[in-house]
């Protein structure tokens, strides 16, 4: 048949349509540029298909800019567009680049949870999340009203804290960092830490990375308090964890301890999800102490442990009352006095010169240590701890 036709047609004019055409739907195929609908049915843009990862969908705008989208914010077709372009060879290449889609759209503050996800759906996210160390999908987690509570008692905290204090801390931090930075080889062979001699190889190979860690931890972020009061607190926890994170994995490598990662991780992975109802499901999780059963349920379409919400209510009066019943002077002055203690023998540290000087001087901040704790309890708080 094929022959046939050859014979009958032109040779000339057909390899040359033929030819045309080939350079034609190449050029046209590079160019394309898909049409994207929001669910609402009422807002269109072209953009070529990058990739889907899960449930977000990154396309590419003609200049160049691209933009990733959760697939329930837009309608039935462009998510069948979506998924039937996921499964070309395209899309396969470009999976690689899925943390990076993860890390805009946790950026971009895209909720990453369908409208009204199953038990199994939620927890697949939340798994596929955690994974990538995307400590922020509990924070998207949480139903609205838990965030907004925790956001109002986090702005009501801020008012029992005052800048010169914040300014103090800053302050103390560096001194700190500094004098345990320039006195490392004293410290390393001091007799007054209780550090077995066994151990004082990963003790110095741990030492700089958690002076890092630290450093990371109290941030410039928290000692800001207009910048706290000002910030939405889930853009400054991910900042925040973007910045605690890799120093925690630097300091995991030094140390023979588990990945506490890689703990979270087999804790979500080896779950099983029997969703009994519409809004009602049980986890079962293995443990080292045998399997653990808790009881979930679904609150504003986000699913949560029911223990936890049943609990919620009293433990943000709690928190309000613990909060209010604070006097901002009265730990302002605990925070002082406490830094003006320690920092006299860290003053020491960082002038000394011998290694009895060390000794001696950490010898002391030692006992100073025992003490800090103290200043920091439940009397801090008005006589009540903050919940649990």
């Amino acid at each position: 048949m094929i022959l046939a036709t050859e014979i009958i047609m032109n040779r000339f004019l057909r390899n040359s349509l033929i030819a045309s055409t080939i350079v034609l739907s190449s050029h046209a195929f590079s160019l394309a540029q898909e049409k994207w609908t929001d669910s609402s049915g009422t807002k269109t843009i072209e953009a070529k298909f990058v990739k889907l990862d899960g449930i977000q969908l990154t396309i590419k705008k003609s200049d160049g800019k691209e933009i990733v989208i959760p697939l329930y914010k837009l309608d039935n077709e462009s998510r069948l567009l979506a998924r039937k372009l996921a499964k070309t060879p395209l899309s396969t290449a470009s999976s690689s680049n899925s943390s990076s889609s993860s890390t805009t759209a946790s950026s971009s503050g895209a909720d990453p949870f369908p409208p009204n996800p199953t038990a199994q759906e939620y927890y697949d996210i939340a798994t596929r999340e955690l994974k990538k160390k995307n400590l922020i999908i509990r924070w998207d987690g949480l139903p609205e009203s838990q965030r907004k509570d925790i956001e109002r008692l986090v702005q009501l905290a801020l008012t029992k804290v005052d800048q010169k204090t914040l300014d103090d801390i800053a302050k103390f931090k560096k001194s700190v960092l500094d004098a345990l930075r320039g006195k490392k080889e004293f410290i390393l062979k001091s007799k007054s830490l209780p550090i077995d001699g066994n151990i004082k190889p990963l003790v110095a190979q741990a030492y700089d990375p958690t002076l890092e860690l630290i450093d990371a931890m109290i941030s410039e972020d928290l000692l800001q308090l207009d910048k706290l009061k000002s910030s939405d607190l889930r853009s400054l926890a991910l900042r925040y964890t973007s910045n605690t994170i890799p120093k925690i994995e630097s300091l995991m490598k030094k140390l023979p301890i588990p990945d506490p990662f890689e703990a979270i991780n087999q804790r979500m992975e080896g779950m099983k999800i029997n969703q009994t109802s519409d809004d009602e499901a049980t986890l079962s999780i293995v443990s080292a102490a045998g399997p653990i059963e808790q009881k979930c349920v679904k609150i504003e379409g986000k699913w949560i442990a029911k223990q936890e919400w049943d609990n919620w209510k009293t433990m943000k009066e709690q928190a309000e009352q613990a909060i209010n019943a604070a006097d901002a002077k009265k730990i302002s002055l605990q925070v002082r006095q406490t830094l003006a203690a320690v920092s006299i023998p860290v003053g020491i540290l960082a002038e000394a010169e011998s290694q009895q000087d060390v000794d001696d001087v950490l010898r002391d901040l030692m006992k100073q240590a025992q003490g800090v704790s103290a200043n920091f309890g439940p009397a801090a708080f008005g006589g009540m701890a903050p919940p649990r």
